[in-house]
């Protein structure tokens, strides 16, 4: 479903602001390298945690093994062989002869990745981070589920993946259930249920996750598994770009710039499209680009709108790419330059769009930038029409029907024609009309 996107930024983050605020949250769950803090807090941690290994009773629901987990985290952060050789093994003994769960993800981390100088094994992180996933670890369970989805070292199974994600969820793990959401959605791996999709965003919004919160607001202001409601669709949209999540601020954006849930504001809508764009969002770019070539938001300015195109064409974002090659073709950036059009309309076309494959044809039916090739010609517009797009299917028609780049075929262009009026074109109805006699149907 348009707008939903999986979890990119794994797990919420906190800040402490103080050492017993560290090991509060530590102790509440929050996985280590999500807890921000000051640097200048880190010897005040290892000296408190020092202490507290020589103690019999320890604060906040601490375990002797949490106390040396978080020391072997520490000591790993200092990079050298030594103290990272001298970390593993920590929580090597912790993993094993302590059966503790945080240290067999840890483990896992550590082969998943060939760190702490260790060789990259994906099946032995595997086999810790089931056991760690057997010891109730949500996180093991997310990763085990990310492994089986994507991992090029085993053989992809979605059906694990699946069973994983839905117990990682089940323990309130909100990446889970954010990526569950989606799967709900866009109905795959499992059957597409929108009302299970906006549970599960909903339960991890609930909990602070930036992603589930936007995709929520998506669900709220489309009317997906939930009535419609804009109001509740900015309020979400809100919280998701409190967190810089860009989904939320790009969508925030268009809240103001159109009044979705809230009043008219393009100084705010600007502001929230300018930080979207900021961290790479490639909508947001490529929105921007279209405000500057308009005039919309922001005074008019080609070199500006090129700028914003450029940055997500170059992510090979297809409307970017599309705009880039609109603009040289038809010189609404300055002089026309079909050089950099047929650049630009060559990277979308490698993509499949319909629209770039037709100008493409248009481009060698009319040598604008390239040789006139009628042959070629033809080849781009069947690509646009195997793409259902309206304008490929009417200049497939008329190449059958003038023997342009193909043998003449008036039966086969009466059918091409009537493909593109289905898709609204007007001209192929007029063409249907003056073609009649070669109607097989």
């Amino acid at each position: 479903m348009k707008n939903i996107i999986k979890t990119t930024n794994h797990s919420l983050k906190i800040n402490a602001m103080t050492v017993d605020e560290y090991l509060y949250f530590f102790s509440t769950g929050f996985y280590v390298r999500n807890i921000t803090y000051d640097s200048s807090l880190q010897d005040n941690i290892i000296r408190k945690l020092n202490d507290l290994s020589n103690k019999s009773e320890l604060p906040v629901n601490l375990t002797k093994d949490d106390v040396r987990y978080l020391s072997a985290y520490f000591e790993s952060l200092k990079k050298d062989s030594s103290s990272q050789q001298k970390a593993f093994k920590v929580l090597q003994d912790l993993a094993i002869n302590e059966n503790y769960p945080l240290a067999q993800a840890a483990l896992g981390d550590i082969y998943l990745n060939g760190l702490f100088y260790q060789e990259k094994n994906t099946l032995v992180a595997i086999s810790f981070y089931k056991k760690s996933s057997h010891n109730h670890n949500s996180r093991a369970d997310y990763l085990l589920a990310q492994i089986y989805d994507s991992a090029k070292e085993v053989e992809p199974d979605c059906y694990k993946s699946i069973h994983y994600l839905k117990r990682a969820a089940k323990r309130g793990y909100e990446d889970a259930e954010n990526d569950l959401g989606y799967y709900y959605c866009v109905g795959d791996f499992v059957f597409q249920s929108f009302r299970k999709a906006f549970k599960y965003f909903y339960s991890a919004a609930k909990k602070g996750h930036a992603q589930a919160q936007a995709n929520l607001a998506s669900c709220y202001e489309l009317g997906t598994g939930t009535a419609k409601n804009p109001e509740e669709a900015f309020k979400w949209y809100s919280s998701s770009a409190k967190s810089l999540n860009a989904t939320g601020e790009y969508h925030l954006a268009l809240c103001y710039e159109n009044g979705i849930g809230v009043k008219k504001d393009d100084n705010l809508s600007l502001t929230y499209l300018k930080k979207a764009a900021d961290q790479g969002f490639l909508d947001a770019q490529f929105h921007l680009g279209q405000c500057y070539e308009k005039g919309i938001l922001v005074p008019f300015n080609v070199s500006s709108a090129i700028y914003w195109y450029q940055l997500s064409a170059n992510e090979g974002f297809i409307k970017s790419q599309s705009a880039l090659a609109l603009g040289y073709y038809k010189g609404s950036f300055g002089e026309k330059n079909y050089q950099k059009a047929l650049y630009w309309f060559t990277s979308a076309a490698k993509q499949n769009d319909g629209e770039a494959l037709d100008y493409l044809g248009q481009m060698y039916l009319y040598g604008f930038g390239v040789k006139k090739d009628n042959q070629i010609a033809f080849s781009y517009f069947l690509k646009s029409a195997t793409q259902k797009y309206s304008l490929g299917q009417y200049h497939v028609a008329s190449c059958y029907q003038d023997g342009t780049g193909v043998d003449q075929d008036l039966h086969k262009a009466v059918l091409y024609y009537k493909k593109a009026a289905r898709l609204g074109n007007v001209n192929a109805l007029d063409a249907i009309k003056r073609m009649s006699r070669y109607d097989e149907d």
